[in-house]
């Protein structure tokens, strides 16, 4: 039996009585006067109005709310004052004004009422006053104090205020429970758990009235619906056992203590002898409390200023990103009038159409049109393009013919509207994303002070009579990091400029992290690369050469990825190229790793940061590579690197200076750099085991895949119905321009009816075509996988009836990408009739599902970075032309027949294979003509169908969609050109 102390008795018997709750913040005291409300206690006249952190109301007197914060400031107090409440107050002039103050108070908000619920946590630190007001006013008192979790309390006041520290708070609660327990040893009481109260309520009600001898007037037995509603509306948003306060060390004693009693009289009922225990912890307290409660405040003080200016911070952000978002706006709107223009032009002169006028009258006839239209300017076309007028042609003919498809522009606001899609677009992207702001940088700094240990990150320089500008900028974009545990090795060639010495010793003796190394004799870049990185003392090496700059966070971020990724072996960034002004240009934003395309280009080059162990175990530089150096040193790391420890940094951290003569205008003019990075590839290929040599073709590298003997089989898989001219003109291409021969074709009819198609099937039987029947309603991916279960080969192409062969070895060139280790879809590159590309990879996005990249590109243009013309891995490409494993096909099911029966089952298959590990590769010189399409529109995007697979693949796929990793988040996910994401 709960054990209650009645220390006056006087005050039960009195005509009214007044029931007070009486806890600290956030402890359950608003859930306790609700709950008083339901069992028929009358609540005050005027409540305190519910707020967003306790939107089921707080059940408390505003006016008597007003008072008690009056009360506390007359007396030099707060609600959130760790101080002991000077008690020699309430015997001042000033409390009795205030006493006869809260009796009308309490007469206007409760008028004659017998049975009342005052209540509200400031009278915790003030309770003598109140039980003096109550006793003036002839009205008895029965107290109920909420115990929680003070941890819960703490947790909760964080997530009202955001200002409140846990330990500030747990000091609050200590304060505000102490003085409310001593304050009312003089009334009826009873502690009550808040846990309990949430879990058993009605046990809770019961013990409320055995203890209290109260008889509430309304049963609850009647309101049980209501209040089990109320208390079920998520009260208890934090939830700590007890043992998480009374056997943690780290909280004070004072609290521990204070705890432990008090949750045992809330359970057990009050001892009294246990109150000398609560009066030494209140004593000791109210000793120690002056000594730290000014601490407290002005911490409280500089939480609530920092949570001020960080709403004003966001709100400032919040109008600014609105105003980048009218920019963006804008900006789409730029575009769609620059490509509305274009599409006019390509409309005009006819480029793209077929016709069937003789080559002459064509040609006429698109002169005129372009004519007619003013959008040509033939006289500023000259003076653009001066190669032109000296070849003295005719400037409509010469655009036609060749001026479109090779990007140049029909007039000067065309023009502008380029140049500033390239360069205006890339300065605004600088300054929306890569422009370092002091906030960007503090940012930064408090996330690397947050790293239990941070790496020291070494930086290798080869110099050889650098220029001296260029030479003290890259030392400088060094030394301006906001990365500090770094080291500068730089190695001089034995440079024959004067200043070049000077330079560095300046340095060395300016900033100890600078150290020199001084070669005796010229041995080329390799060989001073290597004098360099034999000094670094680094976990991690970072290469710059001696003309470039590092972005001032470019080592921040490697550091940061190298403690994120702790396997990480070598890390690289996105880059850009300097001009000779010093204006940025060209980035090159590039995707997550991708192994096929570092084969066709060195993606990693800049900036490229290798783990010190694994560079020097591949041996360091190799003499005889020089130009391609780097290339052949991450060729050799890779060998000793799983894919998962190469890590890609989207931002653009490194800065290449363009100079004439270097490779960072054009790979052309160095072609021996070029050679030796073919060397590479192929002394790559034969340390590896791998059959395929690599061959230098301009703008990049070929690699020819060797296939074993005996060769793979290979079934062609087209499904088809009555559309005989289409393919005719496919299985004829098929039969006579492919070179390899180990190929049968399985045709998937899909109930075709003219006589003329079963007459065509008939005579193509005896070629090795077989054709197998659908009669079922159109499904694609049901008939590809028809066509699949029928083939008996180890390898199967997926083949629109729509194309034409263009290159002879387009098989052999696929079949070698897809019998490569972890090789799922191979996809080959695809041309419209007017020999602007169709596909070359897909890119993902949310707005398209997936995308052609380059789409429409004239035949010659290399495309973003010569990628639509290099093999290369993405996350999806088309069926159209789609070589797969049939093993690989059937171990991820085949094609979804159930839920995407027309479009997208390509990419869903696809992105099946690739989240089992496999890649999908984009085939560069497997072509093939895909003529219809060029002509036939996508179906019906507002069909039920449409919708109901779009929905199905943004379900299913949707971070795939957000984030292709084979593209690039700084490059416009809703475009296929690769513009810049403004």
């Amino acid at each position: 039996m709960v054990e209650v102390h009645h220390d006056r008795t006087d005050v039960v018997s009195a005509a009214r009585c007044c029931v007070v709750v009486l806890g600290m913040h956030r402890s359950g005291t608003s859930a306790f006067a609700r709950l008083l409300g339901f069992l028929g206690c009358d609540l005050p006249k005027t409540l305190l109005k519910a707020s967003k952190t306790n939107p089921t109301g707080y059940w408390e007197s505003e006016p008597i709310n007003r008072l008690n914060d009056r009360i506390l400031d007359s007396a030099g107090s707060s609600w959130h004052d760790c101080l002991e409440f000077n008690p020699a107050w309430l015997d001042t002039l000033k409390a009795e004004q205030f006493r006869k103050e809260a009796i009308a108070t309490i007469e206007a908000e409760y008028g004659e009422s017998c049975l009342f619920v005052l209540k509200d946590p400031r009278i915790c630190r003030i309770t003598p006053f109140w039980l003096n007001v109550l006793n003036d006013a002839g009205i008895g008192v029965k107290v109920i104090l909420p115990i929680r979790n003070p941890l819960d309390v703490a947790a909760s006041l964080e997530r009202r205020d955001g200002n409140t520290h846990p330990g500030a708070s747990l000091l609050l609660w200590l304060r505000n429970v102490l003085e409310a327990e001593h304050g009312s040893r003089d009334v009826a009481r009873v502690f009550a758990s808040y846990d309990e109260l949430i879990d058993q309520w009605a046990a809770v009600v019961e013990h409320m009235q055995s203890a209290l001898g109260v008889t509430w007037p309304q049963d609850s037995l009647h309101g049980r619906g209501a209040i089990s509603a109320f208390l079920s509306k998520g009260h208890r948003h934090h939830h700590k056992a007890p043992e998480a306060v009374i056997e943690n060390p780290s909280i004070a004693s004072w609290i521990r203590d204070a705890y432990l009693i008090l949750n045992r009289w809330a359970t057990d009922g009050e001892i009294r002898d246990e109150r000398r225990a609560l009066d030494r912890i209140r004593q000791e307290f109210n000793l120690a409390a002056p000594a730290f409660a000014g601490i407290v405040e002005a911490g409280r003080v500089a939480r609530a200023t920092v949570l001020r200016q960080q709403g004003e911070l966001a709100a400032t952000e919040k109008a600014l990103a609105a105003e980048r978002q009218k920019i963006r706006d804008i900006e789409r709107q730029r575009r769609a009038a620059v490509d509305e223009v274009e599409r006019a032009v390509r409309t005009l002169t006819g480029e793209g159409r077929r016709s069937f006028l003789p080559r002459r009258l064509r040609l006429a006839s698109r002169i005129a049109r372009l004519k007619r239209s003013n959008l040509f300017d033939a006289k500023w076309y000259l003076q653009q393009y001066p190669d032109v007028a000296q070849a003295r042609t005719n400037p409509f003919r010469h655009f036609i013919r060749y001026g479109l498809s090779e990007g140049r522009s029909a007039n000067p606001a065309q023009a502008l509207a380029k140049g500033d899609a390239v360069v205006g677009h890339y300065k605004r992207w600088i300054e929306y994303h890569d422009t370092l702001t002091q906030s960007d940088v503090e940012e930064m700094r408090q996330r690397l002070a947050e790293c239990a240990q941070l790496p020291l990150i070494s930086v290798v320089m080869p110099v050889y009579n650098t220029p001296e500008t260029f030479l003290r900028e890259a030392i400088e974009s060094v030394r301006r990091q906001i990365y500090e545990h770094w080291e500068l090795c730089v190695a001089d060639d034995c440079s024959t400029k004067q200043y070049v010495h000077k330079i560095l010793h300046e340095y060395a003796a300016l900033d100890q992290r600078v150290r020199i190394v001084s070669r005796s004799v010229n041995g080329h870049i390799a060989a001073c690369s290597n004098s360099a990185a034999e000094v670094a003392s680094g976990e991690w090496i970072v290469l710059l050469d001696h003309d470039d700059l590092l972005s001032p966070r470019a080592l921040a971020e490697v550091a940061l990825a190298s403690i994120a990724h702790p396997d990480a072996q070598m890390i690289y960034s996105d880059e850009d190229k300097l001009d000779q002004n010093g204006q940025r240009k060209e980035p090159y934003f590039k995707p997550d790793w991708n192994y096929f395309l570092f084969l066709s280009q060195n993606m990693l080059s800049h900036l490229g940061a290798y783990r010190t162990s694994l560079l020097r175990e591949a041996g360091g530089f190799r003499t005889g590579f020089e130009g391609s150096q780097d290339y052949d040193l991450a060729l050799r790391c890779l060998e000793k690197t799983d894919p998962s420890q190469i890590i890609h940094i989207p931002k653009v951290l490194y800065h290449w200076r363009q100079l004439p003569g270097s490779t960072s205008v054009s790979a052309d003019q160095k072609p021996y750099a070029m050679l030796a990075g073919e060397r590479a590839l192929n002394e790559h290929f034969e340390r590896t085991g791998k059959s395929a040599r690599s061959e230098l073709i301009g703008h990049g590298y070929r690699t020819h895949w060797q296939l074993p003997d005996p060769s793979p089989s290979v079934t062609i898989i087209i499904p088809n119905k009555d559309n005989v001219g289409l393919l005719r003109t496919c299985i004829d291409s098929i039969l006579s321009k492919s070179s390899y021969k180990k190929y049968s074709i399985i045709i998937v009819d899909n109930a075709s009816k003219p006589t003329e198609t079963k007459k065509y099937y008939d005579s193509i039987r005896h070629k090795g075509v077989d054709i197998v029947s659908y009669a079922e309603r159109f499904n694609l991916s049901a008939m590809c996988n028809m066509g699949v279960a029928n083939a008996t080969s180890d390898y199967v192409v997926l083949l629109h009836n729509d194309t034409e062969v263009i290159s002879a070895g387009w098989i052999e060139e696929m079949l070698g990408i897809a019998i490569q280790e972890r090789v799922g879809a191979v996809g080959a590159r695809l041309w419209y009739a007017d020999d602007t590309l169709q596909h070359a990879g897909l890119v993902l996005s949310p707005a398209h599902i997936a995308m052609n990249a380059h789409e429409f590109l004239p035949k010659g243009r290399k495309g973003y970075f010569g990628r639509a013309a290099l093999t290369h891995e993405c996350s999806a490409v088309t069926a159209a032309c789609l070589m797969i494993s049939k093993k690989r096909y059937e171990q991820v099911g085949g094609m979804n027949e159930a839920d995407l029966p027309v479009a997208y089952n390509d990419v869903d298959l696809c992105l099946r294979l690739k989240g089992i590990g496999y890649k999908n590769v984009c085939a560069a010189f497997a072509e093939l003509y895909h003529k219809e399409s060029g002509t036939r529109r996508i179906g019906d995007v507002h069909s039920e169908q449409n919708i109901k697979e779009r929905s199905y693949m943004l379900k299913t796929w949707h971070s795939e969609l957000q984030n292709d990793e084979m593209f690039n988040k700084n490059l416009a996910n809703d475009r296929d050109d690769f513009a810049i994401a403004i």
